[in-house]
């Protein structure tokens, strides 16, 4: 945002007013929107929580990393905010909140002038309290950006609520999704796949592909290595002023091999085509956004668990623990839609950038049958 303070959540360690615009920033201004100021995030948009709270009840946390545009669309300061996703920070703040949080496809958005996490796994996108308004956001912001190489090349069509033209196909996953959740989140699964089966859609069991148990450690190690050179020199400077979390996660992706991360850059690649495989036949996958709904206190952004829970084991595969599940969504660049409440993501899944508009258009024509959860379910 030109000539406003920019702190990434670490105002100690970054402090600066950007000379020009993100290219987000600059296409919502061109669509005649109107930028009230900046939020609050975590710092560097890591796992480090911030001081924001949860405006449904301060006792409980938001969510991050995206914390403050998830509270601050809540709250009704503002209709939208931007968040970024590199492993669930648009997700689940959207789930903890309240709020439809949209993670679009890898390259759909520009992130040129944006403070990076990791260049090849971040993903902005907007917290909206609508469909219909992520809709005309995703539209303000989508396309090709000649400033940002990895903005893909996709023609940008009219994002809006229509009637399908055939049932829609939705992929259900029996196993790791609802035995990780707990009973309020299974309730909010069924509530909406019985509205959506009211209305006409199909369902399909998807099984998803072996390389899903390995997930979860190769795109931490990703996400760490792009943080480890993304702060490279500013970790050097000034490494005992980097909150722990952070401090943790640069440590790894410095000590990783380049051999390790070609595996994990090759695991995530594979991944991609398997995942498409497996979901041959159906518009949608409908899971629950979260565990939990947001848990209370605030020294985290997730419900947490001893760090040895956090590691694979036997009966255990990687990513067992969340924050671990929003995480699942991202290495494959598929984008999801978080619809609050009941929490439940819509993800549509697709071979970006080969985008079929009938398809697109499918996540904005089926997330509004799913209105309100059953009677006892709340937000936090």
């Amino acid at each position: 945002t030109k000539g406003l303070p920019t702190a990434a959540g670490a105002r100690h360690l970054y402090n600066m007013a950007p000379k020009e615009d993100a290219t987000v920033v600059a296409r919502l201004l061109r669509s005649g929107a109107i930028i009230p100021g900046k939020t609050v995030t975590t710092p560097f948009a890591c796992f480090d929580p911030a001081e924001t709270r949860n405006p449904w009840n301060p006792d409980h946390t938001p969510g991050g990393s995206s914390s403050g545009s998830a509270a601050a669309v809540a709250a009704r300061m503002c209709p939208a905010a931007l968040g970024s996703q590199t492993g669930g920070s648009i997700s689940r703040p959207a789930a903890y909140c309240g709020l439809v949080g949209l993670k679009p496809t890898f390259g759909r958005i520009s992130v040129y002038g944006i403070l990076p996490v990791s260049y090849e796994l971040d993903h902005p996108g907007p917290f909206t309290r609508s469909v219909a308004d992520a809709a005309v956001i995703l539209e303000s912001l989508a396309g090709k950006d000649p400033l940002d190489p990895l903005s893909t090349d996709v023609p940008v069509g009219k994002y809006r609520i229509n009637p399908l033209t055939r049932p829609p196909r939705i992929g259900i996953i029996r196993t790791y999704f609802p035995e990780n959740a707990d009973e309020t989140m299974r309730a909010a699964t069924h509530f909406a796949t019985s509205r959506l089966d009211s209305a006409g859609a199909e369902f399909t069991d998807v099984h998803m592909p072996g390389s899903f148990a390995e997930l979860h450690e190769n795109h931490a190690l990703l996400l760490a290595v792009g943080a480890a050179s993304v702060h490279r020199e500013r970790y050097d400077a000034h490494r005992d002023r980097f909150p722990p979390g952070l401090s943790e996660i640069i440590e790894r992706g410095r000590a990783a091999s380049a051999v390790t991360y070609a595996d994990a850059r090759r695991h995530q690649i594979a991944f991609k085509s398997e995942v498409l495989a497996a979901f041959k036949g159906v518009d949608l996958l409908l899971t629950p956004a979260t565990p939990t709904p947001a848990p209370s206190g605030l020294t985290s952004t997730c419900l947490q668990q001893p760090l040895e829970l956090r590691r694979p084991s036997h009966d255990r595969p990687a990513g067992h623990v969340y924050p671990r599940r929003t995480a699942r969504r991202n290495p494959a660049g598929c984008p999801p839609l978080r619809r609050s409440p009941p929490a439940l993501y819509l993800r549509l899944v697709r071979n970006p950038p080969r985008v079929d508009p009938h398809s697109i258009e499918s996540i904005w024509q089926l997330a509004p049958c799913i209105r309100t959860g059953p009677s006892g379910i709340s937000r936090v």
